[in-house]
């Protein structure tokens, strides 16, 4: 929280006036003995006409520190009297210092165009990979990265390895009426809010989980991804342990720890992300099919309108189709990014308007990961995720999360996360939750505004 304090400004203010006074004292003095000094030469003079006249440069210079005194007085007088004047200034000009960020960022590092994840033809050295892409936190594509998998050849021919690999299987498969797992939702209770929704999630024999993927539109209402995460390929999939690397080698290197997590993702076109951030360095690797990224810096956190929203998850009923979607109890609030950055026509107007920072701010960079290729997407980025399915009508990827470091640019997000952004809060000063008393004044969060550290690891793409 971003803290002004009154009363040091008041003492300061107040130790100003003093010496201010003391200072016209002491000119008034200097002002006695001058006309103590006129009079004399006046009465020394009267026999021989002289005259003793104060300068005109005496009588400007006091009526310019009268002014300067008066100036002095008014600003005093405004800043004692408004206990938000002082907190409506900072934040106005925090929120240019933001905004200036947001460009420099780009300007200095990551480039200005939208297409300015830098491509390489073939992976990086450990030494290449930490000093120019990990050390900076900065996106890279890397291609040709997994052409010398047996995935890519035994996954994309035809679904048959797949079905004898794991015909024994039990894979868990996340269900939706949309494809928006782990998403902003209309509250089941009052339509006009918003809550946090998580999918249904059923095991099941992994053959009858595909042809659910496969058999999933939006005419039925029903969508499913197998995205199980915390590290499903190394449990569930396990038995295509063979088909890909277990680790990045030049990564696992550079970073010096081996991966926390192998996830396996499968999905047809419906299947999208909402945006996030991880707390991990994330390998992202494409088997088949395409994946489309939208990315933002962790310097744009303002723009992500991150509120609480009541957390929500779905239930789906087999013999009826339907799903329910359902409050947890008791309630628990998710920390949620607010943009939806492909808003329906019928609300791009309401949503462009609700979120100016986002829409009108710098464009995010767009990135398409084609099989073969490997995203390096860092720690604290926000991205969000659609998909492009191969001629069977899948995208199957493989992705690796590495441990981030907690350090100084951690620290540093953390403080430009907890400064406000009016915009970003859509809010007036007043409900912006100034405070003010006798001896401090404060800027900070309104009450319904998150710690975003305190976000839960929900990882999904």
């Amino acid at each position: 929280m971003l803290r002004s304090s009154k009363g040091g400004v008041q003492n300061w203010l107040e130790s100003e006036a003093e010496k201010e006074k003391k200072r016209k004292e002491e000119e008034e003095e200097e002002d006695e003995g001058l006309e103590g000094a006129q009079q004399m030469g006046l009465e020394a003079g009267a026999g021989g006409g002289g005259e003793a006249e104060p300068t005109s440069s005496d009588g400007e210079r006091r009526g310019d520190e009268q002014r300067r005194s008066s100036a002095a007085a008014v600003v005093l007088a405004l800043l004692l009297s408004s206990s938000s004047l002082l907190s409506l200034f900072l934040l106005y000009t925090m929120k240019e210092e933001i905004e200036k960020l947001w460009e420099e960022v780009r300007d200095l590092s990551l480039g200005t165009t939208t297409a300015g994840v830098e491509r390489l033809h073939s992976p990086p050295t450990p030494l290449q990979f930490l000093r120019h892409f990990v050390s900076p936190n900065k996106p890279c594509l890397i291609s040709n990265a997994t052409l010398h998998w047996p995935a890519t050849t035994l996954w994309s021919s035809s679904d048959a390895h797949l079905l004898r690999s794991l015909s024994s299987a039990t894979v868990s498969l996340h269900l939706t009426p949309t494809g928006r797992a782990d998403s902003l939702s209309p509250h089941p209770s009052i339509p006009s809010s918003l809550c946090f929704a998580s999918a249904s999630i059923s095991s099941m024999p992994f053959p009858l989980a595909l042809q659910s993927i496969y058999s999933s539109d939006l005419d039925s209402n029903f969508v499913a991804y197998a995205q199980q995460q915390n590290d499903c390929f190394r449990s569930e999939y396990s038995a295509l342990a063979e088909d890909c690397e277990s680790h990045i080698p030049w990564a696992t290197e550079a970073l010096g720890c081996f991966p926390e997590a192998v996830n396996l993702w499968i999905g047809n076109h419906l299947s999208e992300t909402s945006f996030h951030k991880d707390h991990y360095e994330n390998l992202y690797a494409v088997v088949t099919g395409e994946k489309h990224f939208l990315l933002l810096p962790p310097t744009d956190v303002h723009r992500m309108y991150i509120r609480n929203y009541p957390a929500a998850h779905y239930s789906y009923h087999k013999d009826t189709g339907e799903f329910k979607l359902e409050l947890e109890d008791p309630v628990r609030y998710v920390p949620w990014c607010s943009v939806d950055p492909y808003p329906s026509p019928e609300n791009k107007e309401r949503e462009m308007s609700k979120f100016p920072l986002y829409f009108d701010g710098p464009k995010p960079f767009e990135v398409t990961v084609k099989a073969g290729e490997i995203l390096y997407l860092p720690s604290m980025w926000f991205h969000h995720v659609r998909q492009s399915p191969d001629s069977r009508g899948r995208t199957i990827a493989v992705n690796y999360w590495y441990d981030m470091q907690f350090d100084i640019k951690y620290a540093y997000f953390n403080f430009l996360q907890s400064i406000p952004h009016p915009s970003s809060h859509g809010l007036t000063p007043h409900e912006m939750g100034f405070v003010g008393s006798s001896s401090d004044t404060s800027i900070c969060y309104s009450g319904d505004e998150p710690d975003i550290n305190a976000m839960e690891r929900v990882k999904c793409d």
